[in-house]
């Protein structure tokens, strides 16, 4: 029995003195070229995964008092556009065709929903059980770029720190109603209270991308040798941010509205009243600093851990919005017996414009303060489409911050 034990262990350590030497021998360069390409394209893509999450827009949530617009309306009880994208990616979502170029792959279903809480307002026949017409507009992206697009370096400083170009092209659908089943005119008139809107499907054709400035100085304003009082009362003596990330992101587009054949209302199409070409263009800018924890030792702040890296925190961000109604027979006016035609180049009835500011609480990846400015000259908001408005909302904003 001992004899049989001990063959039983001269074997198993045969093989596992083998097994380390074979684990131990060196690649030959093509196997080390190979496994180098194969990390590069999972590296690249999952860079371009993680970008295009932290690029969608944020939902956003404002109480009563804090939506102000110029039209009849009563401030709104509540004013939601809730949006939680559910992105489908990573590092197997690339095709390759050669060593050198892929082509990589985003998947983003997008559950979105807009909803007013309406102020009993019985002068602009307005009642609200809690919801009266929710605005329903679930979709879905598909976006692609090739690994030649992604990541480009365009500039290089002395510091070696590269500023780099990304380029994307993709597409959405997306379905639009309020589930409401009254009759879209009411005596010739707009039937804004429950008249029924739905487009089953929705086209928007985009073109997007980003600049990024990495690592670039944020200069003696945050030098934690140095400029320490002005460093104290920005971050309290709890974090130093002496590089950033500036991000710029852009993105221009065509929507289309398809008529009847695909559910859009009759209704509309018969009187030229909806906006069914639309072209749109959105910028953005977020400031990512690189924090570290710190301490005041009586001289100097000094990291609490030399080991730990710097942290990307994203602290502000601010996005754009243009949208141009581009219908050549477009009309306005609640009565059909009464239209009036809408001009080319009439800016009040043809444009929606924004830009919204959000400040990200500290300590949080997903939450932030938002303002928003802009003007509307087609609501949105189902039915509502003939309505234009200036407005300001503040509120919570809720998205996928940049945080690693």
């Amino acid at each position: 029995m001992k004899k049989t034990n001990r063959v039983i262990i001269t074997f198993l350590l045969i093989f596992c003195n083998f097994s380390e030497g074979a684990a131990l021998e060196p690649l030959d360069s093509l196997a080390q070229q190979k496994l180098d390409s194969l990390n590069y394209r999972r590296n690249m893509t999952v860079d371009f995964y993680q970008k295009l999450v932290f690029f969608s827009e944020p939902s956003l949530l404002s109480p009563i008092y804090l939506d102000y617009n110029t039209g009849s309306k009563k401030p709104y009880v509540l004013h939601a556009d809730v949006k939680i994208p559910i992105g489908l990616g990573g590092p197997r979502w690339s095709t390759k065709k050669r060593d050198d170029s892929f082509w990589m792959s985003y998947v983003e279903v997008l559950p979105a929903f807009k909803v007013r809480i309406f102020q009993d307002d019985p002068e602009n026949g307005d009642s609200s059980i809690p919801v009266r017409t929710p605005s329903l507009m679930a979709g879905i992206s598909y976006i692609g770029a090739s690994s030649k697009w992604w990541n480009k370096v365009v500039a290089v400083d002395e510091h070696d720190n590269a500023c780099t170009v990304s380029h994307y092209i993709g597409l959405t659908a997306y379905h639009h109603s309020n589930g409401q089943d009254g009759p879209e005119l009411i005596n010739n008139e707009l039937n804004q209270y429950n008249g029924n809107f739905g487009e089953q499907v929705v086209f928007r054709f985009f073109l997007g991308g980003n600049f990024i400035a990495n690592n670039s100085s944020m200069g003696n304003f945050y030098d934690i040798n140095h400029r320490k009082e002005n460093f104290k009362r920005l971050y309290k003596g709890r974090r130093s941010a002496l590089n950033k990330e500036d991000i710029f992101y852009w993105r221009t587009g065509f929507e289309f509205h398809p008529w009847e054949q695909f559910g859009t209302n009759v209704v509309f199409k018969e009187h030229y009243l909806y906006g069914r070409h639309r072209i749109q263009l959105q910028g953005g800018y977020s400031l990512t600093p690189f924090f570290r924890d710190v301490y005041f030792n009586g001289t100097e702040w000094i990291p609490i851990d030399e080991r730990k890296p710097e942290r990307r925190t994203e602290v502000f961000r601010v996005i754009a919005n243009v949208e141009y109604i581009t219908d050549l027979k477009y009309n306005q006016g609640r009565n059909v017996l009464s239209l009036q035609r809408v001009g080319l180049f009439d800016f009040r009835k043809r444009l929606n414009a924004d830009i919204t500011a959000y400040y990200i609480f500290p300590g949080t990846t997903s939450a932030s303060a938002f303002l928003r400015l802009g003007y509307v000259g087609s609501d949105n908001y189902n039915i509502y489409f003939q309505n234009s408005y200036f407005e300001a909302r503040l509120g919570l904003a809720f998205a996928f911050f940049i945080q690693t």
